[in-house]
């Protein structure tokens, strides 16, 4: 064997036990990682959404968010009259109606809803106003929204004659 041919030999040598003898001596790297526990909340999700039940979701979640994790919205969901994009309150009850018939879904964006309408929009109608807006409000949130339009009757301040006057200018869908 040359020379060249021993030193080059005694150079690979050189390099292998130094990278060996550095594998040892090398400490691992720990990375560490912040876990950041965002606040939960709970809400119930029901109507026309394939699983519906009570979900705890992360406290900047939408109604979009729970519909999903609900398992995604029904064909038959009317989900025009649902604002997808409101943030979720802890122990929200979230109503997702249905489409009755393909004449209400032309129709329903004309009425107000009475499961989601606000104060403002509540007092549009004929008779209705703020205090009676209120009720309305505080009905639906207790018992989880009306199923049928005729069951505003049940708070306080509107019986029969209100009622004929607002009943082709709502919905509950």
């Amino acid at each position: 064997m040359d020379i060249k041919a021993k030193n080059l030999l005694i150079a690979v040598l050189v390099v292998t036990v130094v990278a060996v003898a550095l594998s040892f001596i090398r400490t691992p790297v720990i990375k560490e990682t912040k876990t950041i526990n965002l606040p939960k909340i709970c809400v119930h999700i029901k109507g026309a959404v394939r699983s519906p039940g009570m979900y705890e979701l992360d406290a900047a979640s939408r109604v979009n968010d729970a519909i999903v994790i609900a398992g995604g919205a029904l064909d038959s969901a009317n989900i025009n009259a649902v604002n997808l994009a409101r943030f979720l309150e802890d122990g929200e009850e979230i109503i997702i109606p249905i489409i009755t018939s393909e004449a209400d879904s032309d129709n329903e964006s004309l009425k107000v809803n009475i499961n989601t309408a606000d104060i403002e929009k509540l007092c549009e109608l004929d008779g209705i106003g703020e205090i009676t807006a209120r009720q309305i409000i505080e009905y639906r949130s207790i018992r989880g929204g009306f199923l049928v339009k005729e069951e505003i009757m049940n708070v306080s301040g509107i019986g029969e004659t209100l009622f004929e006057r607002i009943k082709d200018k709502i919905c509950v869908n």
